[in-house]
């Protein structure tokens, strides 16, 4: 309902919401948006540095406010980009930039990430055509660990084997070092409760997988953004479930009828490395693990 005082509806400045900041950040390589500027987004301390800005203004009186838009709207991520202060000034001359100039500015920064880095990464292109999943088949080691035995089940077999194999195309899709970056928050990740109804999802800190792999901020974050863009992991700005985070983190997120969990477990009671499945896509090992050929256990 609006307020029609003088033919013109409420305006209201409102916030964008915890979804709306976590795709405009997965999306946006931790850079300033505007072309040529490598400033960060976030710090190497792990402050946000980074500015929300506005395409059409937030209110009355701002740049490019556009009447016929909605609060919602207003406060989409169609409608905000994250630049740093500079540039921010910098774009409030609307004679250069206009809607359709920052549009398709916002554009040309997110396209990368939303197609998964295969533009800015030809490399990722070629591992992903050449590599291969070696299927896994039965699940006979994998439901007799979980004692989810079908007792002769054909049909529950082949759902359960369907599942799987799908999943293994979703890793397969991803680069080798984002699969290892996986990998890395399962193997590091703090057991997350109360944001899922069923099965566990893992958190680690940003900055703890740049200290302890090495990797350049942006490198974490490009891996990272792989997953995110396939639904595996989220990136949370703010420790809103109270998991005792202190600074921007990443979580796993649950993959349709197959827990994290559940894998983890059987890795770890069967002597396989999560590298073996998760990278090298070894998924036959859920049929029978003894076909590793190897006695290492899984990394602390």
């Amino acid at each position: 309902m609006t307020d029609q005082t003088d033919d013109k509806p409420s305006v209201k400045r409102l916030s964008p919401t915890k979804d709306t900041l976590r795709w405009l950040f997965s999306f946006s390589g931790n850079e300033c948006a505007f072309p040529g500027c490598t400033s960060r987004l976030i710090s190497a301390d792990g402050t946000f540095i980074a500015q929300v800005c506005h395409i059409e203004a937030a209110q009355r009186g701002g740049e490019r406010f556009n009447e016929q838009m909605s609060n919602e709207d207003r406060r989409a991520a169609a409608n905000l980009m994250l630049m740093c202060h500079e540039h921010h000034v910098v774009t409030n001359d609307v004679t250069e930039y206009t809607v359709e100039v920052l549009q398709a500015m916002k554009d040309a920064h997110e396209a990368p990430f939303r197609d998964g880095l295969q533009d800015m990464f030809a490399r990722v292109v070629d591992w992903t055509e050449t590599t291969t999943v070696t299927p896994a088949t039965t699940l006979h080691a994998y439901l007799a660990h979980h004692g989810w035995d079908d007792d002769g089940d054909t049909k529950s077999r082949e759902g359960n084997v369907a599942v799987v194999a799908e999943f293994a195309e979703t890793i397969r899709s991803l680069s080798r070092p984002a699969r290892e970056m996986l990998v890395i928050l399962l193997q590091r990740g703090r057991e997350l409760t109360g944001i899922l109804s069923f099965g566990a999802t893992y958190g680690v800190l940003l900055q703890e997988i740049v200290d302890v792999t090495g990797l350049a901020w942006d490198d974490v974050i490009s891996r990272v953004g792989q997953l995110v863009t396939r639904n595996l992991a989220k990136i949370e700005s703010e420790d809103w479930d109270f998991h005792e985070f202190v600074g921007p983190y990443v979580a796993t997120t649950p993959y349709p009828d197959l827990h994290w969990d559940d894998i983890l477990t059987f890795c770890q009671a069967h002597n396989v490395p999560l590298t073996e499945i998760f990278v090298n896509l070894r998924f036959d090992l859920l049929d029978d693990p003894a076909s590793t050929g190897t006695d290492q256990t899984v990394p602390a």
